[in-house]
């Protein structure tokens, strides 16, 4: 038992430093752009794959629910991994690295927002569809682990967690969802 309890203890002080290496100057600039977003009747648009999948569903429900209780308005969100018979048709007819990026092809627009989710930083298709939102002039925001990939250096803003395992780069994200949810819901007007 005693084994467990080390191996728990261990896992939560590995996942608390790894949310303590997020920068803040970057999430408050990513605030600042989902804010103005919403202002301006803009859409996000998220991308993940696997856990980071689900990370990008539960943005789109907090952000479109909880900002929407206080303003009336909601931050226009769609998750796009939610699409699964769209991402399966694509990933069948065409291949899997376009499974995000015919989505924004049809249907972003400029100053709308790619927020990108990915540990490794450097999937194939999370990179394709960063490239698609650059070319249709959307804004991008990373989030990332592993020294942060492909993905940190072609987003505008890309916010990095500081480990290389899995489980506490996916809770740092998860809690900067939930970051974001807060700011969105207690914060009116652009920053």
């Amino acid at each position: 038992m005693t084994d467990l309890i080390e191996l728990a203890a261990s896992y939560i002080a590995e996942s608390t430093k790894a949310q303590q290496t997020v920068d803040t100057d970057k999430l408050a600039e990513a605030v600042r752009l989902l804010i103005a977003t919403r202002h301006n009747n803009n859409t996000v648009y998220v991308v993940g794959n696997g856990g980071s999948a689900a990370t990008a569903s539960h943005a789109a429900v907090d952000f479109l629910k909880s900002s929407s209780v206080v303003h009336g308005k909601p931050t226009l969100t769609i998750s796009i991994p939610d699409q699964t018979p769209t991402v399966t048709a694509i990933s069948n007819d065409s291949n899997f690295e376009s499974s995000f990026t015919e989505q924004i092809n049809w249907f972003g627009k400029p100053n709308d927002v790619l927020l990108a989710i990915t540990a490794s930083g450097n999937s194939p298709n999370i990179l394709s569809a960063i490239d698609a939102a650059i070319s249709k002039n959307m804004k991008v925001i990373s989030l990332s682990g592993f020294g942060g990939g492909k993905v940190s250096e072609i987003a505008d803003i890309a916010i990095v967690v500081d480990s290389s395992e899995y489980g506490p780069v996916e809770d740092a994200h998860m809690m900067i969802i939930h970051l974001f949810t807060r700011l969105l819901k207690n914060v009116e007007t652009t920053v």
